[in-house]
């Protein structure tokens, strides 16, 4: 098992692709059950930087 804060930082990667999508900045968890929702990383853009959630 994997601690949360054990999860900051690292780094996402498209399974398909190869290609490196960012790195986890925040998690959503589901605390009734027990289980992670979802990731949030940043998106880059060339004007602001905007935040994806996976």
């Amino acid at each position: 098992m994997i601690k949360a804060s054990e999860l900051r930082d690292k780094d996402v990667i498209d399974i398909n692709t190869g290609e490196k999508l960012g790195n986890i900045i925040d998690i959503e968890v589901n605390l009734e059950e027990g289980r992670v929702e979802g990731i949030v990383i940043p998106k880059e853009t060339s004007f602001l930087g905007f935040l994806i959630k996976i």
